[in-house]
């Protein structure tokens, strides 16, 4: 009776060595793919973040489409504040540009197309202020002009004759 209890207490140790090898794979395992999830979670979360420069850049479209309806609407009906909505609108771009060139200073090649950008940007608001001077009738209201400052602004380039 004695070598039957024997392998039967032998028996409960290997079955509890069993069972403890099989938990401890069990966590390992389950460690495991915990961080593997929590990494693909972490890059999907990572690639799903929307990037600065492409919403200041969405920003600074519709600030230059405003300012292009800004223009319309003020040939249209030759009403002032029309001509404050352009300069708010001008300013804001002028702004955003700079926080632009800001987010990519340390990207050689991004602050180059950064730069033509902003250069663009600075001929459109030239072209759009000569608009504004073609059609501004003298002693409109409070003599509110389009902003001349432009020319200050920008580095080298001339309005059309």
């Amino acid at each position: 009776m004695n070598t039957q209890n024997k392998k039967k207490v032998s028996f409960e140790n290997r079955v509890w060595l069993l069972l403890t090898i099989v938990l401890f794979i069990v966590t390992l395992s389950g460690l495991f793919v915990y961080k593997s999830l929590s990494n693909i979670v972490n890059e999907i979360t990572e690639e799903a973040r929307p990037d600065a420069t492409v919403i200041l850049m969405k920003e600074m479209l519709y600030d230059i489409s405003d300012a292009e309806n800004s223009v319309k609407s003020f040939s249209l009906t030759k009403d002032a504040p029309y001509l404050d909505n352009f300069n708010e609108k001008f300013l804001s771009v002028s702004e955003k540009t700079k926080q632009l060139s800001e987010l990519t200073k340390d990207q050689p090649e991004t602050k180059e197309h950064v730069d033509s950008l902003a250069e663009l940007i600075d001929k459109k608001f030239l072209l759009l202020e000569n608009l504004l001077i073609l059609q501004l009738p003298e002693g409109i209201g409070d003599n509110r002009r389009p902003p001349l400052f432009f020319a200050e602004h920008l580095s080298g380039l001339t309005p059309p004759q």
